[in-house]
Parts: structure tokens; sequence; C-alpha cells
């Protein structure tokens, strides 16, 4: 649907190429990064519901690290799917939309992800600084946690122009392309 389409020595600007290329490989570090901390998180509920049918002794704790691992697991995974246009659209409406109109209402989401992500980074980053408290059982910063908010921000912006590009693809057909671009 008048989607152009990289082609390695097509007329695409070599910047546009390098873009993607980059946003190939940090979408895969968030990708296993978030794969990672979620069979941890997934480890340490299996551990606390072992440790609540099992141990005579509470381990409140594991609630902390739950918490922590959930908010990683979500942040970071959020600008992953801003690339793979996995956020919520109405796909009625863009699919009748002719070429310029969906350039629009993409641009449009685009400047509303990036409003949104200003406040992350902003408001995420000032909580990391001011941030003094702990948590109660394992003493870990609160900074830990607000973290993400802001990391998430940054690859809200990143991966929302890399879904905005054309992809630079081995083939350059529909194929290689996300759904949410064909």
């Amino acid at each position: 649907m008048g989607v152009p389409r990289a082609v390695p020595g097509g007329n695409m600007d070599g910047l546009c190429i390098k873009y993607q290329q980059f946003a190939d490989v940090m979408e895969k570090i968030c990708v296993w990064f978030a794969a990672v901390v979620l069979m941890a998180l997934l480890g340490v509920y299996a551990y606390s519901i072992i440790a609540d049918l099992c141990l005579p002794w509470p381990a409140p704790w594991l609630e902390e690290v739950c918490a922590l691992l959930f908010s990683w697991t979500t942040f970071i995974g959020a600008g992953v799917i801003v690339r793979r246009g996995g956020h919520v659209s109405v796909d009625i409406l863009t699919q009748k939309l002719k070429a310029p109109a969906l350039l629009a209402v993409r641009l449009l989401g685009f400047a509303c992800i990036c409003w949104v992500a200003w406040a992350m980074v902003k408001y995420g980053y000032t909580a990391v600084q001011m941030s003094r408290q702990t948590t109660v059982y394992l003493d870990i910063s609160m900074k830990w946690a607000y973290l993400p908010i802001a990391i998430s921000g940054i690859l809200l912006v990143f991966f929302g122009l890399a879904a905005l590009l054309p992809h630079a693809r081995k083939s350059g057909t529909e194929d290689d392309l996300p759904p949410h671009l064909v």
C-alpha cells in the first residue's frame, strides 16, 4: 500500500539503512533482555508459590523482586512493540486510507509517542535523581524501579522512528516487512 521498500543498492538513503540495521540489533538486544528478565520473573514466582506451600516462614521479599522484574520487562518490551506495530490502532480506519493520509496518521501517531516518551524520560529521570527510598525487605534503591520508565521513553522514540522509516531487508519484499507496514 504505497510503503517504500528498501533494497540494498536501491535508491534509499544509506543513513536510513544503517538506522534500520542498528534498530534490528537493538530490537534483538531488547527482546533477549526482556526474555531473560521474564524467565527470572517466572522463576521467582514459581519459588514464591513453592515457598508459600512448603516453607514454614514467609518470603515477602519475593514480591519486591517480582515488581522490579515485571517493571523492567514491561517497559523494555514497550519500545519493541512500537516498532512491530503491536500497540492499539484502529485497523479499519488505516486500511481504508490512501498513502498520503496513512502517512499523516502515522506521523500523528509518532508525534503522540514522542509526547508520551518525553514525559516518561523527563519524569522518570527526575524520579531516578530524586529517589532516596529503598525497598522494605531487600533495601534496593527505588531508582531501579524508576529507571526503566526513562529508558522506555528513549526506546519508544527510537523504535517509533524505526517503524516510520522504510525497512532495509534482504529481498525488499512485503514478506520482509512488519505486518503494520505492508
